[in-house]
């Protein structure tokens, strides 16, 4: 299951219904975030946030490192080596924001969003499930500003930088 190889099927096996869902159902691409509205801000506060995470991160580890409070592994991955995970990205937030959080939010007329950001982060949590409870439970707290972020503009591109 930490294969490219089955990361990019288990995308496709649920992305590839939902553009035909989409289509068949004739919603317009801007209604699932799939637009150049709003771009310039979107990825203004996407970058915003990923570099102030980023700092936030470099803290911590260095505070890890420092103290030796927990035991520190330097993970495996690496962003540089996998610029094709930019469009992964786009495609899991297409899921998850622009197609089930907006979905959601029109289904249950949640105008300010926040129920909806709730429900379409715990599920697209559980659809991690495979690589155990902890990457559940860091997608769904990492899924809450992206989602967040996403009810700010209905675009896609900040919240795929972010992620």
């Amino acid at each position: 299951v930490h294969s490219d190889l089955f990361t990019w099927s288990y995308l496709g096996v649920l992305l590839l219904p939902s553009v035909i869902l989409v289509r068949a159902l004739g919603i317009p691409l801007e209604r699932v975030g799939v637009t150049l509205i709003g771009w310039r801000q979107s990825l203004t506060e996407g970058a915003v946030a990923t570099l102030a995470l980023a700092v936030l991160a470099a803290v911590l580890v260095v505070i890890v490192r420092l103290t030796g409070v927990i035991p520190f592994h330097a993970p495996d991955f690496s962003i540089l080596g996998k610029p094709e995970y930019l469009l992964h990205s786009y495609g899991q937030e297409f899921l998850a924001r622009g197609l089930l959080q907006g979905s959601l939010q029109r289904f249950f007329d949640d105008r300010r969003g926040r129920m909806s950001v709730l429900l379409s982060s715990a599920l697209f949590a559980l659809l991690h499930i495979h690589f155990g409870v902890g990457a559940v439970v860091l997608t769904f707290v990492s899924s809450v500003p992206l989602g967040l972020l996403y009810l700010r503009h209905r675009n896609l591109l900040g919240v795929t930088l972010l992620h």
